[in-house]
């Protein structure tokens, strides 16, 4: 048949080609079409452009062919989401995240109970704490959330909070608090080197690259995180009855309002959804 006749007569190479095509309508239309014929050979070319694109379409394609190689995929997009935390949390990613769950896969579901925005965590949390796997995990997970304690939203915060409160012991909570506080005494130390450095070239007069610069900007900045982390501490205290109960800036796990309130809430007085952090009974 010639190698033309071959490409042209297969139908998986036709589609795995049209995947490159410049047009979204066409690689829609191929992964569909790869999807519905099942073939084993479209599972990486279709792993690639999912990666790429995140197209809902190419995902339900490898659900549907739904091999080893396929899940082991979908698996890996799961995980590789996570850790870029750059993309939103679209439909395409919610499916990925429903399927990993309904097939109980430990790894991702650790993933997912870490991610506030995924309607599937609180049973990715399930399947996880079960898993004997978990005890010795746990301390990892933990490290995870505190090597990217800077960068959490409130909504994370209060994810944050919860999970401490509810898994992590006294003993435990004292190592956070210390962490957290020499989190705090280092960017105490950078606003006193930006006050130094602000000095220096106002008494030296230095031309250059610091004329643009704004040290108010910098040093308000820099109180933020502080006072971000001194949130998360009291936090932590007021919900594991570790340290000092006054009332503190805690956050709707759901609609991401403020309440400034000294007992944590039920259900958020704003969007009326029920909080993480609610007290049992």
């Amino acid at each position: 048949m010639g190698i033309f006749g071959e490409f042209f007569g297969d139908k998986v190479l036709r589609y795995i080609k049209m995947l490159d095509d410049k047009n979204p309508q066409n690689r829609a239309r191929a992964a569909w079409e790869l999807g519905r014929l099942r073939d084993e050979r479209a599972v990486k070319p279709l792993s690639e452009y999912v990666k790429s694109s995140y197209d809902p379409a190419g995902i339900e394609a490898l659900i549907s062919i739904g091999s080893e190689g396929a899940i082991n995929a979908l698996k890996e997009l799961c995980l590789l989401q996570y850790r870029a935390g750059s993309v939103s949390y679209t439909w395409a990613l919610n499916t990925i995240d429903q399927t990993m769950v309904r097939l109980g896969d430990y790894e991702c579901c650790k993933r997912i109970m870490l991610d506030l925005r995924s309607p599937h965590r609180p049973v990715a949390e399930e399947i996880v704490v079960k898993n004997p796997r978990w005890r010795e995990d746990k301390d990892l997970l933990l490290e995870g959330l505190l090597e990217r304690i800077e960068g959490l939203s409130p909504k994370e915060l209060s994810l944050l909070e919860y999970y401490l409160a509810k898994y992590f012991s006294i003993d435990k909570m004292d190592e956070i608090t210390n962490e957290i506080d020499k989190m705090i005494h280092a960017l105490e130390k950078r606003i006193e080197d930006v006050n130094r450095d602000q000095e220096y070239y106002l008494r030296e007069q230095i031309p250059g690259d610091d004329s643009n610069y704004d040290w108010n900007k910098a040093r308000e900045s820099l109180n933020e995180r502080i006072e971000y982390l001194k949130n998360l501490k009291e936090g932590i205290a007021q919900r594991t009855g570790f340290g000092p109960t006054s009332a503190r800036l805690g956050y709707c796990s759901h609609c991401g309002q403020s309440l400034n309130l000294s007992e944590p809430p039920k259900f958020c007085p704003y969007c009326g959804e029920k909080q993480l952090f609610a007290p049992m009974g």
